[in-house]
């Protein structure tokens, strides 16, 4: 509530002025799912102080709205990153793709578009690039380079703007909040089951029709396979002579889960094990195996249509707690690793709160 009444103070409240007569009301409604639902009222005084009001309603999913906000502060760390750039300039850099900017970014003017001239600002400065603040620098459109000097306004030129990348030389010095690629590890941690995807599925209308799919594909679901395969994948550098891939971004991704002692569980450590082919940076010896236990199953109906749904059986994840995650990283031997992501605590029984809260 605290980051919504934030959010919605800083983009619409005058910069440094008297506050807005303003109210918010969040609520949660269980069968939207993450889809978001917005009715917001704009009433200013207009001419003759006449009362003017301006309706917006939005519907979307806030996973869809959000996930392309993370892979672009993803792109831009690695590229002020790679060009030793201040992490106090950095994060007020990328103030504009968070709701609510922390560290050298709070405090900041929240307009967006202020925000985003600072990002382009930051962006040019990292690259050594020469401009007049609000303008575009000058484009060779022949060849795609950025030139120094005053600027233009020409917005047509303004998708043709190519900074070209300057990698850092091997041995240098690198930025104290950079990830180090030759030490660091990560843990995933949480949910792991075997996902069963029925794909072309037909709609029925009611529950007992008789449908039709086009085929099924068994595949890793969970937080833990999706997560330790998008980390293993990432490499950081150039290809070093004799390998087949970049040097991986972390040096261990270790996949803490659960699994049964049935068929699906072997099929789900070897699904998890590929997901590091090429790197080596994958560990398995974290996932602990249930005797007796069945490994946790989704099966997820993919209509033809495009929506999609879900049946879930935990299995094994039922039994997964802090102390049994704990024990499973001893038990290894520890894992040197700075940082763990932890996913899907709502569907482990033994994490959640009461109401599924964590």
């Amino acid at each position: 509530m605290s980051a919504k009444m934030s959010v919605k103070h800083d983009i619409f409240s005058p910069w440094h002025e008297s506050q807005l007569d303003h109210a918010v009301s969040v609520m949660y409604t269980p069968h939207l799912n993450d889809s978001k639902r917005d009715y917001v009222e704009y009433t200013s005084s207009g001419f003759l102080s006449h009362p003017h009001t301006m309706v917006t309603y939005t519907a979307a999913s806030d996973s869809c709205l959000c996930a392309p906000l993370m892979i672009d502060a993803a792109v831009w760390c690695d590229y002020f990153a790679r060009r030793d750039w201040d992490v106090a300039r950095t994060s007020r850099a990328l103030a504009y793709l968070f709701k609510v900017p922390d560290g050298a970014a709070k405090g900041v003017d929240p307009g967006f578009f202020k925000q985003m001239e600072t990002l382009k600002e930051e962006a040019y400065r990292a690259g050594g690039i020469q401009g007049t603040p609000g303008k575009v620098p000058p484009v060779d459109s022949a060849v795609g380079k950025v030139s120094g000097g005053k600027g233009h306004n020409n917005p047509r030129l303004v998708r043709r703007v190519r900074i070209k990348e300057t990698i850092r030389a091997r041995g240098s010095p690198r930025p104290k909040w950079s990830v180090p690629h030759s030490r660091a590890g990560v843990i995933c941690a949480g949910l792991a089951c075997i996902d069963l995807q029925v794909t072309g599925c037909s709609s029925s209308v009611n529950a007992e029709d008789i449908g039709t799919f086009k085929s099924v594909v068994t595949d890793a679901g969970g937080s833990v396979p999706n997560a330790l395969g998008a980390l293993a994948r990432m490499t950081y550098g150039r290809d070093k002579v004799g390998m087949f891939v970049p040097p991986p971004v972390f040096g261990t991704v270790a996949a803490v889960c659960a699994v049964g002692g049935d068929e699906e569980g072997g099929t789900l450590r070897d699904i998890i094990k590929d997901k590091g082919k090429g790197s080596g940076n994958v560990e398995t010896r974290t996932v602990k195996i249930v005797e007796g236990g069945t490994t946790g199953k989704a099966v997820l109906p993919i209509y033809q249509d495009g929506r999609r749904g879900c049946w879930y059986n935990a299995g094994v994840n039922e039994r997964v707690t802090g102390e049994f995650m704990g024990e499973i990283v001893k038990g290894c031997g520890g894992v040197r690793a700075g940082g763990t992501i932890f996913g899907y605590p709502n569907l482990l029984p033994g994490i959640r709160g009461e109401g599924g809260g964590v």
